[in-house]
């Protein structure tokens, strides 16, 4: 439990940052931006609720992860 916690924390700390620098590009597409700070607020009610294994797949592997791919994606588009 200890290394989730490690986890989540520092993905909610990398997310904020990465997402506040990207959303002022004026070439960046501001949905991702919004999902972003959607993934964040996600990540932010399941810690406060707690954890679990599901909670911790969707978060971790499919959002984080979806996030990830959409900024490859304005990046390629570009």
């Amino acid at each position: 439990m200890f290394w989730t916690m490690i986890f989540f924390i520092s993905s909610l700390a990398a997310l904020i940052l990465l997402n506040t620098s990207l959303i002022t590009h004026p070439k960046f597409i501001k949905p991702i931006g919004y999902y972003g700070y959607a993934v964040v607020a996600l990540n932010i009610a399941v810690a406060a609720i707690g954890f679990t294994p599901l909670s911790e797949w969707l978060i971790g592997v499919v959002a984080i992860q979806a996030y990830i791919a959409l900024i490859a994606y304005n990046a390629f588009r570009l």
